[in-house]
């Protein structure tokens, strides 16, 4: 078995995507620390998603009919008469970095990082805080409730009523005095 080191698979959009959301993520981290950050809308999301879809539906449309070479994405024919042929023709051809393709994917990618880390991130930030403050109120009740009073330390005093009678009848149980026969 050969093993070749150095080699992996480049997409621009992924590369992206995927770099974006930490890069945002970093951005959300600092931001949060300072003030609360509320989600986008679904419906916001999805416009950050659109372009997205839209240029990878296109470049799929266009594999499937002309290639990968000579699909209506490959060449942007219709991209250069828009513009004038005012740009180099690399641009407009291709798929290589720095040409339109590339540059449509790198930003599509990066949208779509924006509208998950910003659609997510405050969401999953309130529901981990809302985790910590529930498992941290049921730590403080176990705590308290389950205290070990050494001999000799006086023990704190009931807070109501009902835990005092409460109390005070444990403790004529323990004797052997049982307060619920009505004395």
């Amino acid at each position: 078995m050969k093993c070749s080191v150095g080699k992996s698979p480049w997409s621009d959009r992924m590369v992206s995507a995927v770099h974006g959301v930490w890069l945002v993520g970093v951005v959300y981290g600092i931001v949060s620390h300072f003030r609360p950050v509320k989600p986008i809308s679904i419906g916001m999301f999805g416009l950050l998603v659109l372009p997205m879809i839209l240029d990878g539906g296109t470049h799929m449309v266009s594999d499937s009919l002309g290639g990968l070479t000579t699909g209506f994405r490959y060449r942007n024919d219709w991209l250069a008469s828009l513009t004038g042929h005012v740009l180099p023709e690399s641009f407009y051809s291709g798929d290589a970095f720095g040409s339109f393709n590339s540059w449509m994917r790198l930003l599509t990618g990066g949208l779509f990082a924006t509208g998950g880390v910003w659609f997510a991130f405050p969401l999953v930030d309130r529901y981990a805080h809302a985790t910590v403050r529930d498992i941290n109120g049921k730590m403080e009740r176990v705590t308290t409730s389950n205290t070990v009073y050494l001999p000799g330390l006086t023990r704190p005093k009931p807070r109501s009523n009902i835990r005092r009678r409460t109390q005070n009848n444990l403790t004529r149980r323990a004797h052997g005095d049982d307060p619920g026969r009505g004395r």
